[in-house]
Parts: C-alpha cells; structure tokens; sequence
C-alpha cells in the first residue's frame, strides 16, 4: 500500500486509524495477501514549507506507518532511502514540482522495489 502526499494535512491520529481500517479489510477481502506498507515519498526543500508538508511530518507519518506494519505483522518499506538527499529531501533531480516525479524516478523505484520483494522473500524464508 502506498499513499501519497495528498493524505497529509488532515489528523494524524484518524489517520492511523483509517489505514488500520484498510489493512483490516484487505485481511478480510483477501486473508493470504502479502501486504507491503510503502512510506509516503519526500518532498524537495523548496515544496516542504507548509507545516502539513514538511519533512518533519513526513518523518512523523511514515514513523506511523512503520509503527502500524510492525504492530500487523506486516513489511514496511521505505522509499525515502533511495529518493533523499542526506537531508531527507527529495532529491531535486527527480521531480519536475517538487512533489511529483518524473518518469526516470518511477523507473528507479520500480527496480528499488523488485530489490526490496526479493529481501521480503528471503526473511520470509527465513521466517522473520
């Protein structure tokens, strides 16, 4: 599951809770799913001056969505890894807005997360 920026600005705490919600019905719709919660990608330094959108409440809900994995028996994976400056930007280079990416970006994600399905599947494996 990943959500975008667009889910940010509004309650964190209800937040939490309608993701909750989804994953509960996913479970019931689709009991053997494997569930992947993605964290929501950074914004450049310049898109990241509304309270809302700043990296420190990027930081704070993807802090919640990891929390909400661990607490469901679910993989958490971070995007941010590979997208970020030091800082915890999103990297200039790869967005044409400062929120939205240009397609060599999805190309570099798409590969980043065929990596990450092959680690899920070795610590399945290896029963983590």
């Amino acid at each position: 599951i990943h959500l975008g920026i667009n889910e940010l600005g509004g309650n964190l705490n209800s937040f939490v809770v309608q993701y909750q919600s989804v994953i509960d019905e996913i479970r019931r719709l689709q009991p053997d799913a494997q569930i992947i919660l993605q964290s929501v990608l950074a914004l450049t330094d310049n898109y990241s001056t509304k309270p809302a959108f700043s990296r420190e409440s990027i930081q704070d809900i993807n802090s919640r969505i990891q929390t909400l994995a661990e607490e469901n028996g679910l993989y958490f994976s971070d995007v941010n890894l590979i997208m970020t400056d030091e800082e915890g930007y999103l990297i200039p280079e790869r967005t044409f807005d400062g929120c939205h990416l240009i397609p060599e970006a999805y190309e570099i994600w798409a590969q980043w997360l065929l990596e990450e399905a092959v680690v899920i599947e070795t610590m399945k494996a290896n029963g983590q």
